[in-house]
């Protein structure tokens, strides 16, 4: 499976469902994109993401410093995402 993002917009909050593998510069950019055009508050669900590189879990961190809200994250994706990187 490669990368799908689903966008499901409320009144009170914009969630952003990552399916499969964020790996690479087009699925970021992709990403970013996508969470740069929407207004208000942002959550983004982790629940049906697979694998993600060193550059999308720094970029995740990123988001998650902003003030966007994750959702879903597995116990191993949740360690990875609160290690700096290395």
């Amino acid at each position: 499976m490669s990368l799908r993002i689903i966008v499901d917009e409320t009144a009170t909050k914009n969630v952003v469902r990552v399916c499969g593998r964020l790996v690479g510069e087009a699925a970021l950019g992709e990403l970013i994109r996508v969470c740069e055009s929407l207004d208000g508050a942002l959550v983004i669900d982790l629940s049906d993401l697979r694998h993600a590189d060193e550059a999308a879990l720094s970029a995740l961190r990123g988001l998650r410093a902003q003030g966007t809200e994750m959702i879903g994250a597995s116990p191993y994706l949740s360690l990875l995402l609160a290690s700096p990187s290395t």
